[in-house]
């Protein structure tokens, strides 16, 4: 499925795609803005190693696409399932499967953002700080304590296009097979679109692209805030990140939202520690992610995710 496809198109492709779904889901509801949204939901292998995550919103007045296709080390198993519970990180040994490559894209039909992966392979880190972890094993939330070990999969090269221009992106600052996000020798550079007088105060370049060796430039290049707009206890937590070099921003919006529209608070998953009970209270709600740019011209996209066909998958494992 291509970015920037009409309506028509968009569901035409779909529609031929969802022959082979292995997984198919599909309802309506009403968004956090009170607009009803019909949401149709696909999971297809377009090849052995391969799988490929689709969410089309049908409003009104709009419709918005999203997909997600990755290559993973070699087939999948019939049990789609089994490649998939450990994407969030495994313990002990390292998983059979992970992911080698992907490609996302977002889009109201007009404007697009796209995101590419590749070079992926698994890092055993040792944490330096605790970390609540999902055991697909146990079925429960556990702690994975500072000094541990865990299984993850990290990407030696991204990239972050809004309507074909990289904004973001980065490259191994060494060898490939990087050992961490951070600017490490084992790690990472990062591509940033425009510095601005605040980069060259932190020592990088005031045109773009930025290349940041260390975080001192990337905070100075892409400042970034996190608020909650709706309060500590509403799930709606809003990302906004600024480009200082051309003054242009991006704002996300992430919302966990009920079928009538209403906000999911803290106190509805507070204290569940089984698996079960989590996955039986998240699928009374869904995730809802708007974006907002700059290039946009005063449009957004604004997408709805029911979580029932990541539970089955085993996306949500």
């Amino acid at each position: 499925m291509a970015l920037g496809l009409t309506k028509d198109l968009v569901q035409a492709a779909a529609a031929v795609e969802a022959r082979g779904a292995e997984y198919e889901e599909g309802k309506t509801m009403v968004d956090v803005n009170g607009h009803r949204v019909r949401i149709e939901e696909y999971i297809v292998r377009p090849a052995e190693d391969q799988f490929k995550f689709m969410v089309l919103n049908e409003r009104s007045n709009r419709f918005d696409y999203f997909y997600y296709q990755a290559k993973f080390n070699k087939a999948l198993p019939e049990n789609l399932s089994v490649a998939l519970r450990y994407l969030n990180g495994k313990t002990g040994t390292a998983p059979d499967y992970f992911i080698k490559s992907f490609e996302s894209g977002r889009s109201n039909t007009q404007d697009a953002i796209q995101e590419l992966g590749a070079g992926g392979h698994l890092v055993n880190t040792v944490l330096t700080a605790d970390r609540t972890v999902y055991d697909p094993d146990a079925n429960t939330f556990r702690t994975v304590k500072t000094g541990e070990s865990l299984w993850n999969t990290l990407f030696d090269n991204y990239s972050y296009k809004i309507n074909g221009t990289e904004k973001y992106g980065w490259e191994p600052a060494g060898a490939a097979n990087i050992t961490a996000y951070d600017y490490v020798v084992t790690g990472f550079k990062t591509r940033i679109l425009g510095g601005g007088a605040a980069c060259a105060l932190a020592g990088c370049a005031t045109a773009g692209p930025v290349t940041c060796t260390a975080t001192a430039c990337e905070t100075a290049a892409r400042p970034s805030s996190i608020t909650q707009p709706a309060g500590n206890s509403k799930l709606h937590e809003r990302v906004t990140i600024t480009y200082a070099g051309n003054g242009t921003s991006e704002t996300y919006d992430y919302y966990v939202v009920a079928d009538d529209g209403r906000l999911a608070t803290s106190a509805d998953f507070y204290g569940l520690t089984s698996g079960e009970t989590y996955k039986n209270t998240l699928l009374q709600y869904n995730y809802e992610h708007t974006i907002q740019a700059s290039e946009f011209g005063g449009r957004s996209i604004d997408l709805v995710v029911e979580p029932k066909i990541m539970v089955k998958s085993g996306l949500i494992p």
